[in-house]
């Protein structure tokens, strides 16, 4: 027959977008078939799952787990939050109007300065209305439910991926954009929350989570125009709330050894336009998991951070990136940190990553004097009050956390005005006993300073005065 003599490629390729019941019935063509089916390059293909949560997407992920091959094939899970963008015409995009008519994806044309509604628009809006329902009709219990079941039979599960995506019609994606946002992040730390339940409730050991660190690439052609895009994260202002969610108030533990996660701030995605349209169309949905659009949510508690990340002690990698858009939102939460560096310690933790992370020196200061045996350190886009100084930091990094190999840091603040750094001034004044390789980056295109330190028997000898 022709599926037996297809190069293995071909047929791999094939069935990598099939679903479960579709791979059962084309292994009931022949023995070579279904030896074919369960081949390790096969499963290697099947090595990844995603759900966005819906009711169809969550049995598909039950049928994996129940059978008995393919759930062990599962190495990678990702967990997608949608929102489903239902606005009509004014969808994704500012008004962008050229000569020739259409200027957004459900296709809304212009004729003599007349929006007319085309037959695709309405029925990707009315699919879209169709998958908001569907989803909305999943119970939180069923979804942890559904995931705890899967944790658990995915037994050789490497990481779990959050991502947040807009859909505008069935074949259309973006990465989350402003004016969607007072939707987006709070579906995006609910949706953190349920996966962060399922596995503190069941015996799963998934070595790695990434939250909302990473995106997709957009759907859409270039020849579209982009909208403004907005970091997607868990709110730090209900983080604590969730955690005490999960376990009636007692403190969760979580098996994670490697934690990536972006924090936000629904401050700077309150209800600044069109709040129309988000009573009439997202309401509904909002009050499910927080409140009332109004506002009515559950008290702000800025220990959220603190709290997961003493609920992971045996991190041995950890990166924490932040959105903020100005210098009193990053004053308001340097808090966050603060209290991370006062009570957090890992005793494992070998790589740290902080990327816009509000700070202090002192605190951080004293965070790495707790975790002085980081083998890899990454410091961007951090600022400090303009009163105070950088200098500490830097001698503790090139003196004293001597295990250090790999160290990166660049985009550094006073305030507003960004600190001067070169690798060579660094290495002369922080850590002039220290060999490192000359690693050059091409069109000076690299961070001020980077820096991979040979081990300490290169150390050396300090220059005459």
């Amino acid at each position: 027959m022709a599926w037996n003599h297809l190069p293995s490629e071909i047929f791999d390729m094939i069935l990598q977008g099939a679903d479960l019941e579709t791979i059962k019935n084309v292994r009931l063509v022949n023995k070579v078939t279904a030896q074919r089916c369960l081949s390790p390059r096969f499963l290697s293909c099947a090595s990844h799952i995603k759900t966005d949560l819906t009711e169809q997407s969550l049995w598909k992920v039950i049928e994996r787990t129940a059978h008995p091959i393919f759930s062990r094939a599962v190495r990678y899970l990702t967990v997608l939050a949608v929102c489903y963008d239902h606005r009509g015409k004014h969808v994704l995009f500012e008004k962008h109007l050229t000569t020739r008519g259409y200027w957004n994806p459900l296709n809304w044309r212009r004729r003599y300065g007349l929006f007319y509604q085309t037959p695709r628009a309405t029925y990707n809006l009315e699919w879209l209305q169709q998958q908001q329902a569907s989803r909305d009709a999943v119970s939180d219990q069923f979804i942890i439910q559904v995931l705890t079941s899967a944790l658990d039979s995915f037994i050789e599960l490497k990481q779990i991926n959050l991502q947040a995506q807009v859909m505008t019609s069935p074949n259309e994606r973006w990465s989350p954009y402003t004016v969607l946002a007072p939707v987006i992040l709070p579906w995006a730390s609910h949706v953190c929350y349920l996966v962060l339940a399922a596995v503190a409730k069941g015996e799963s050991t998934v070595p790695e989570i990434n939250i909302y660190t990473a995106y997709e690439r957009d759907s859409k052609p270039a020849r579209f125009p982009s909208p403004n895009e907005v970091y997607c994260g868990v709110s730090i202002e209900k983080l604590s709330h969730y955690l005490d969610k999960i376990n009636d108030g007692v403190e969760v533990r979580l098996p994670f050894g490697s934690m990536n996660v972006c924090l936000a701030t629904e401050r700077q995605a309150q209800f600044k336009q069109e709040p129309g349209w988000l009573q009439t169309g997202y309401a509904s949905f909002l009050s499910v998991f927080s409140g009332s659009v109004a506002g009515e949510s559950p008290r702000d508690d800025l220990s959220g951070l603190m709290r997961l990340l003493k609920a992971t002690p045996h991190l041995q990698g950890l990166k924490i990136e932040f959105d903020h858009e100005d210098l009193a939102t990053r004053n308001e939460f340097r808090g966050i940190f603060t209290s991370v560096a006062n009570q957090a310690s890992f005793r494992q933790l070998k790589e740290c990553t902080l990327i816009r992370l509000p700070i202090t020196p002192a605190a951080l200061l004293r965070f790495l004097e707790a975790h002085r045996d980081l083998i890899n350190l990454t410091l961007k886009y951090l600022s400090v009050s303009s009163d105070s100084l950088w200098d500490p930091i830097f001698r503790f990094v090139g003196a004293e956390m001597t295990d250090l190999r790999w160290c990166t840091i660049d985009h550094l603040y006073h305030g507003d005005a960004r600190i001067p750094l070169d690798r060579e001034n660094f290495s002369k004044n922080y850590c002039p006993r220290r060999a490192y390789l000359p690693v050059e980056f091409a069109n000076n295109g690299g961070p001020d300073v980077y820096f991979i330190f040979l081990p300490n028997d290169h150390n050396v000898p300090m220059p005459p005065s």
